[in-house]
C-alpha cells in the first residue's frame, strides 16, 4: 500500500470512527471538493442499499457530527 492509500484509509478511519470530535477534525482538514465528495459518499452509505448496519450507523454518526 502506498502513502496516498494509507492516508486515504486513515482519513476514512477517522470519518467513520463514531467519535464526533475526530470526525470534525478529519472533515475540516479536507478541501472543499474533498468535503463534497465525502458528504456524497456518506449520504450514499447512510441511505443507499448494500451497506451493512454498522457502516450505515457510522455514516449517520459522521453526518450528524459534520452537520449537527
Amino acid at each position: 500500500m502506498d502513502e496516498s492509500e494509507n492516508l486515504l484509509r486513515d482519513i476514512w478511519g477517522e470519518l467513520l470512527s463514531g467519535d464526533a470530535h475526530r470526525v470534525r477534525i478529519a472533515f475540516t482538514g479536507l478541501d472543499r471538493m474533498e468535503q463534497l465528495a465525502v458528504l456524497a459518499h456518506l449520504l450514499e452509505m447512510a441511505e443507499g442499499e448494500g451497506w451493512q448496519a454498522g457502516q450505515r450507523d457510522s455514516a449517520l454518526t459522521a453526518l450528524k457530527a459534520i452537520h449537527p
